[in-house]
Formats: C-alpha cells, sequence, structure tokens
C-alpha cells in the first residue's frame, strides 16, 4: 500500500458499495464540506492542517488503548487516517465497503450522533423528496480498487516507476489525503479497533475528486424507503453489532469529541504535520510560515493556539481498564461473519 509495508487484507468480494439513507445531492467527505468557495488555497490548506492535527490528537488518545502499541509493535502498520476516518473526524476520505449487507445497512439506519451509533426507522419515512428513497452506489473493484487492478495504469506509472517520465515518483512518498491517489480506493483491512474490519471498509480519497453522484465509475440504485424494511435490516445486522462491534471504543466517546473540535496544539503535533501529512510546500515554504499563519486563526470552535507543551486527555485508569479488558488477551482481528 501507498501508506504501509505490512497490511492484513480481508479477502475481496468483487464489488464496492456505499449506502445512503436518503438522496445528498452531493455526496463528498466532510473535510471537503468544510472548504467553501471564495475561501482562498492558504485558508483551505491550514484548515486541512486543524484537520491533521486533530487526527494526531485522535491517534495519542487511541495510543492509550493497549492493544493499539502492541498492533503497531507486532502485528502490522497502522492507518490512523482511516481511523479517525470511521471515528468520525473530518477527513478527505470517503467511506466504502465490499460488502452489499453492510452498505444496506447504512442506507436504512439513522444515525444518532449523540451516541455515535444508529438506530433504524420506527415512526415512518420523512415525507420531504430527498427522505422516499435509499441509495447504494456500486463499482465493481476492478474499476478503482488498489489490490484488484484499480487504476493500474496509475499504480504503474508513479508507485512502480515503469515511465521513465516519472522516475522521481520512485521516491517520492503518497499521502491518503494529498489528492496523490484520488480515485483509487484502498481496502483498511484489519486494524487494532474492530470497526473497520466489521464494516468490510475501504477508503475511497477525493481531495480533489467530483462527487460519487457524478463519478462514472459508480452506477447509483435507489429503494423506497420504509419502517418494515429498515427494522427487517437492523435485525439481520444483530441490531447494528455487526457492524459496530462493542469494541470499548465508545467509552472514550466524550474524548473523542473534544478532540473533534479541539483548537489547541502542541508544537510536535505541528512538526509532525508539516512533515509527514503532505503540508503544500509552495503554500507554506517552510514551518514556520505555517505557524505564523495557524496561531490566531479564526475557527467556530476558537482561535487556534500552539504550545510548546504536549496535548493531554487524562483518561481515567479505570476508564481505560475498561477499554482494554475488550482486547487484552483475545484475538481482537477474529471478525464475526456478516
Amino acid at each position: 500500500m501507498p501508506y504501509g509495508l505490512h497490511i492484513i487484507t480481508f479477502p475481496s468480494k468483487g464489488h464496492l458499495f456505499r449506502g445512503e439513507i436518503q438522496n445528498y445531492h452531493k455526496s463528498i467527505p466532510s473535510l471537503n464540506r468544510m472548504l467553501k468557495d471564495g475561501m482562498s488555497n492558504k485558508e483551505k490548506e491550514l484548515i486541512r492542517v486543524i484537520a491533521h492535527l486533530r487526527k494526531r490528537q485522535f491517534g495519542r488518545l487511541i495510543w492509550k488503548i493497549n492493544v493499539v502499541p502492541y498492533w503497531e509493535a507486532e502485528i502490522s502498520d497502522i492507518n490512523f487516517d482511516a481511523l479517525a476516518q470511521h471515528y468520525g473526524l473530518a477527513t478527505h476520505l470517503m467511506d466504502l465497503t465490499n460488502d452489499f449487507k453492510a452498505a444496506l445497512f447504512f442506507a436504512t439506519c439513522k444515525y444518532v450522533p449523540e451516541t455515535d451509533s444508529y438506530r433504524p426507522l420506527t415512526q415512518g419515512v420523512d415525507k420531504s423528496e430527498d427522505a422516499q428513497f435509499g441509495y447504494i452506489f456500486h463499482t465493481p473493484d476492478w474499476t478503482i480498487d488498489f489490490l484488484n487492478g484499480g487504476g493500474t495504469e496509475w499504480s504503474f506509472k508513479h508507485l512502480y516507476n515503469t515511465d521513465p517520465v516519472n522516475a522521481a515518483c520512485a521516491e517520492r512518498r503518497f499521502f491518503l489525503q494529498s489528492g496523490d491517489v484520488d480515485g483509487l480506493a484502498f481496502q483498511i483491512g484489519y486494524q487494532p479497533l474492530q470497526r473497520c474490519d466489521h464494516q468490510s471498509a475501504y477508503v475511497y480519497p477525493m481531495r480533489n475528486g467530483r462527487s460519487l453522484q457524478s463519478n462514472w465509475r459508480f452506477e447509483k440504485m435507489r429503494f423506497r424507503q420504509s419502517v418494515e424494511i429498515s427494522q427487517q435490516v437492523y435485525q439481520m445486522m444483530d441490531e447494528g453489532k455487526k457492524i459496530f462491534p462493542n469494541e470499548g471504543v465508545t467509552e472514550l466517546h466524550d474524548y473523542i469529541e473534544r478532540i473533534k473540535h479541539s483548537v489547541t496544539f502542541s508544537m510536535d503535533e505541528l512538526h509532525e504535520v508539516y512533515e509527514d501529512d503532505g503540508v503544500k510546500k509552495a503554500l507554506f515554504p517552510t514551518f514556520d510560515t505555517l505557524k505564523t499563519a495557524l496561531i490566531g486563526y479564526a475557527t467556530s470552535d476558537g482561535m487556534i493556539s500552539i504550545q510548546n507543551k504536549p496535548i493531554e486527555y487524562d483518561v481515567p485508569q479505570k476508564l481505560l481498564d475498561t477499554v482494554n479488558s475488550h482486547y487484552d488477551g483475545k484475538i481482537c482481528w477474529k471478525r464475526s461473519v456478516v
């Protein structure tokens, strides 16, 4: 993979899907939605930097869970971009799955942000026109799946250096959210936290990509919503447990919510983002130019500040013990069959 040498993958099923509970006129990643028309390129890059800083804090939070450092040391690389996406942080990534029933679950059940969970429809379908139908986006995996031939021409030219014109690419590092790999779908595989593999999850980078509605690689299927269908799918997926396993991370919900709105970051975190997250050096040629532009930048969550000491999220040991009880001594990559 462009973002890691050691990834444990699950079997391909030949197709990729995305389920949406209603008609969204423009299906794009959460971070894309934060970038508004009229913003300068520098301001857009600052918003991306803030998202990456929050991703870094999220990574430090989950590093407190015993299985996470153990996984990276003994099992495989960790895809922090994908984990951040799956636990609600803003990214340039779109969720896909190679399991049709997982997509159907998301197309028929409603998200409850307060509990980071899904519930079936219970009181009839909203009468608005957009809510009358659920949607499934579908594409054969050979069109976009990096592991199964998708983007082969791009992959060989840029990653495998078969094109002498692009020889310099052999020395480049590719970042999932930089736009370098837009249009390719990457299997997340098994990760230390279980949500991704239970959802047979892929990420589809779309920093510069068109919405799924205007992407010719996807066919768009719709079905009429009903309480009966929603309830049936919800029960089929064991009330969501086959999609959202009881993995303990929900115990950290309040901490993750704080990180989603964080405006105070450490100097070390900013250095990491500048060096390792594909910041556009043409816009911010030095670290100091980025730091100067970022300090005092006004967001809806407050003014950005950078401090020298690390940002700590002090999780009580009793709470960590509860989270760790879901992992310690267990084979955490053993999936339930969907």
